[in-house]
């Protein structure tokens, strides 16, 4: 695959509220050959540039997630957090998101990622794995199904609303197994029950809804 050309008259703004780790940020960036800079806030940044935005904390979203909509169509937004459910991952790909980099491999490895997301966002692509742009189809495609999804959730015994949080956190039945001491063909069975009574037919679009309806599971 052709890597795209970075262009030096594209700019490439930096969004992190702490200012010494923004500046090496931008300083890696630079070197890669970007014309970084940081700022402060979305606001400031250019119509039509390409934004890379160190987001708040997971559980605070709901906080942050309403002015990445807002700008969403006015710059290409490449997001970076920690450890973001996958349920989460596709909230940022429907809210227009153009890529998500995680930082769970810590941070020189990200950083690398960083700079081949942030690539292929400038090229117009985007950068988040094959399982959320599906999970994220299925969600767009059937759009009346939501309200009916939530009160789904109401009819899920205790143990497969545990099934359903595990689930929304990324777990393999393996991890699920060990975290609630069962049998991995128990998760299995649980888990078939859970897509069957919410009508979902993949783990990705029960971790999108599970995340929509956090009052619920």
């Amino acid at each position: 695959m052709t890597t795209p050309v970075v262009s030096a008259l594209d700019p490439l703004i930096v969004i992190e509220r702490r200012a010494a780790s923004g500046a090496r940020l931008v300083e890696r960036f630079r070197e890669a050959g970007f014309a970084a800079r940081l700022e402060k806030s979305l606001t400031e940044a250019a119509r039509g540039s390409t934004v890379v935005w160190m987001l708040p904390a997971s559980d605070r979203y709901r906080d942050w997630l309403p002015t990445l909509r807002s700008h969403a169509g006015r710059v290409r937004l490449l997001t970076v957090g920690r450890e973001f459910r996958v349920g989460l991952q596709v909230e940022l790909l429907l809210a227009g998101a153009a890529g998500y980099v995680d930082q769970n491999d810590g941070w020189s490895g990200a950083i690398e990622t960083m700079i081949k997301a942030a690539r292929a966002v400038m090229a117009g692509g985007r950068w988040f794995s094959s399982e959320v742009m599906s999970a994220s189809i299925d969600a767009l495609r059937d759009p009346a199904r939501k309200p009916a999804v939530g009160a789904a959730f109401d009819s899920l015994s205790p143990r497969e609303l545990q099934i359903a949080r595990h689930v929304a956190l990324g777990e393999s039945n393996k991890q699920i197994a060990a975290a609630l001491n069962l049998a991995e063909c128990t998760v299995k069975t649980h888990l078939q029950n859970v897509f069957a009574k919410i009508n979902v037919n993949n783990r990705v679009t029960l971790a999108l809804y599970a995340t929509r309806n956090a009052d619920r599971v």
